[in-house]
């Protein structure tokens, strides 16, 4: 395995822990299908971090790595909001 490949292994376990956690810590109900959405959700937004590799090919693994756990995080997150806020929007607009 490459080192770039490394680091993608890396930086998606980073996103499906966080997503995995996340669930673990909130207060709704487990089901498979949560733990599926999240762990994708995590995994999906912590992947993002590679692009930091595009201006900066030499930046250190630890950055990318860091830069995973908090897309992971605030990424997770943030498309969440996005699309409770969009959906609620059109719910509105259909009324």
């Amino acid at each position: 395995m490459t080192d770039d490949e490394s680091l993608l292994v890396k930086i998606g376990l980073v996103g499906f822990m966080l997503g995995i956690a996340k669930l673990l810590a909130g207060d709704e109900a487990i089901t498979w299908r949560k733990v599926v959405g999240r762990s994708l959700l995590g995994t999906g937004s912590s992947l993002i971090a590679g692009l930091i590799m595009i201006p900066h090919p030499n930046a250190p693994q630890l950055v990318v790595v860091g830069a995973a756990a908090l897309l992971g995080i605030l990424g997770h997150s943030l498309i969440e909001w996005v699309v409770i806020t969009y959906i609620d929007k059109k719910k509105e607009d259909n009324k």
